[in-house]
């Protein structure tokens, strides 16, 4: 198995798991995987898929088909969807709140 294939099985499985493209991409360069191959890879894994789209899928594969109980566990999803690597704005419409800030 070489790189390029180590990498798409890699990127696929951390896609499925609801890690955001951009956390996906470093931690495959940081299993040595060169940055192009991860891009691609990582590009691959998402398919047609926006960000929005990844982040909701995110948010529902954590939430197991409930909703959020209230304002308080909104909040500490979107912290989890920003630390799992989805952009702040992206994460924010998947849970139907505002967002101002940066989405860098």
């Amino acid at each position: 198995m070489d790189d390029r294939e180590t990498a798409r099985a890699r990127a696929r499985t951390l896609i499925e798991r609801g890690t955001g493209p951009r956390l996906a991409e470093r931690k495959l360069a940081a299993q040595g995987i060169a940055d192009q191959d991860a891009r691609s890879a990582v590009d691959e894994a998402k398919g047609e898929a926006g960000e929005d789209e990844l982040a909701a899928r995110a948010l529902q594969r954590r939430l197991r088909g409930r909703t959020p109980r209230d304002e308080k566990e909104k909040r500490r999803l979107l912290r989890a969807l920003i630390a799992k690597g989805h952009r702040p704005g992206a994460a924010a419409r998947a849970l139907g709140m505002e967002w101002e800030g940066d989405d860098g």
